[in-house]
């Protein structure tokens, strides 16, 4: 996907690989169920690539 410059979501939970925090927590808005933060992190693939990713 990210090869192809595709979008996607994933659901982070404790079990998934631990992202590199590379910015501090934002507030970035608000939802009827809360506010919403963003976080820029990067992740390694199994090629050894570092792709920069948001959370």
């Amino acid at each position: 996907m990210i090869e192809r410059k595709a979008h996607f979501l994933i659901r982070e939970h404790a079990a998934n690989p631990n992202p590199r925090v590379l910015s501090k927590l934002r507030r970035i808005g608000r939802v009827d169920t809360g506010v919403v933060y963003q976080q820029a992190v990067s992740i390694e693939d199994e090629k050894g690539n570092t792709h920069r990713l948001r959370r």
